[in-house]
């Protein structure tokens, strides 16, 4: 049930970074399911992988058109209400929290959705309350909406909600441009 959560939180729990592309083999072993995330910059490599091993599968998401092919399932990005991150109990990581999807600037580069979503604040909350059994100090806000969606204004309050629970907790990492 946590396979959706591998290619969200692997790279941040500071373990071995098996997940990135760049270091597969050519040929790889032919055991379980692949993870990966594919952009317009490594969705080349991608196909070649795929391609160069037909007996694999493949479970792949990302912000590009989706890759189709016999082995590989493409995942949208997984809901984020009520999420379980037990797996991860204890682990050193950044967890990623949801504001908002999608953007209204039509930039030719990007393909995040035009759609502006704004998640709920039940949702939110479900989010911050799975973060309690991980060891965080930082929260990356996943939002591409570059100011667009107005619940930023909640980040005092989340950061309230999480410092009563986890007195470690520093602050946000925040991709977005000012406003």
């Amino acid at each position: 049930p946590h396979y959706l959560e591998l290619p969200t939180w692997a790279a941040y729990t500071g373990a071995e970074d098996i997940w990135t592309i760049t270091k597969l083999p050519a040929i790889l072993p032919a055991f379980g399911t692949y993870f990966g995330s594919v952009l317009d910059i490594n969705r080349e490599i991608w196909l070649a992988i795929i391609q160069a091993n037909p007996d694999c599968k493949f479970t792949l998401g990302g912000y590009t058109e989706p890759v189709r092919n016999q082995n590989v399932s493409w995942q949208e990005s997984p809901p984020l209400s009520k999420p379980d991150y037990s797996l991860f109990k204890g682990q050193a990581c950044i967890p990623r929290l949801k504001l908002s999807s999608g953007c209204l600037y039509n930039c030719t580069f990007c393909t995040i959705p035009r759609k502006l979503t704004l998640e709920t604040w039940e949702s939110i909350g479900d989010q911050i309350a799975s973060f309690r059994p991980l060891a965080f100090e930082l929260i990356y806000l996943d939002d591409k909406t570059f100011g667009q969606a107005k619940n930023w204004k909640n980040i005092d309050r989340i950061y309230y909600l999480v410092k009563d629970y986890n007195p470690r907790f520093r602050g946000f990492i925040v991709q977005t441009t000012a406003q």
